[in-house]
């Protein structure tokens, strides 16, 4: 009965997130705001891609050279891989940060910030209803160890988030 009534509770957060967003996206639209990366951002970008993309290719082939044979046995190598993913997401998501080229010229911080807390508090609380699968079940990733991964994702890009607009208030004050 109560698990129920927990998937029930998440299930309506889902769909109150999904629906606030919507109503964000169209306002947002009718406003007419323009929203632009510019010409430096767009350069920054490019090397963010780079890194990330390099950092994923020597991840995947530092773990199938050396370390497949011996942690396939205890970690799925599906969640390896989409680990490695991930950290090639957060070296591109950290770098534009840090590079003032994550958030468009015109664009506010904060509607960033709230869509990742937002998103780390939804994985976080499915990882919690899930926490009795393990990391792996037969050789497959459960939804507790993705859940996880993403938490952990999108929670380095909200404290790089975080700290950046730290940063840039301390400059402005100085």
């Amino acid at each position: 009965m109560l698990s129920s009534i927990i998937t029930g509770l998440g299930l309506l957060v889902v769909f109150i997130v999904i629906f606030c967003t919507i109503v964000a996206i169209r306002k947002k639209m009718r406003s007419g705001i323009t929203e632009h990366y510019d010409e430096r951002q767009i350069i920054v970008r490019g090397k963010a891609f780079k890194l990330g993309c390099t950092v994923t290719i020597a991840l995947n082939m530092i773990y199938g050279l050396f370390f497949y044979g011996l942690t396939k046995e205890f970690v799925a190598p599906q969640l390896v891989v989409i680990a490695i993913a991930m950290i090639g997401i957060v070296a591109y998501s950290v770098y534009c940060i840090f590079k003032d080229a994550y958030v468009q010229v015109g664009a506010n911080i904060k509607s960033f910030l709230i869509i990742d807390i937002i998103v780390v508090l939804c994985n976080a609380f499915s990882a919690f209803i899930n926490r009795g699968q393990g990391i792996t079940y037969e050789g497959f990733a459960t939804s507790f160890s993705l859940n996880v991964l993403l938490t952990i994702t999108f929670a380095i890009v909200l404290i790089a988030l975080i700290v950046k607009s730290a940063i840039d208030k301390m400059e402005e004050n100085s």
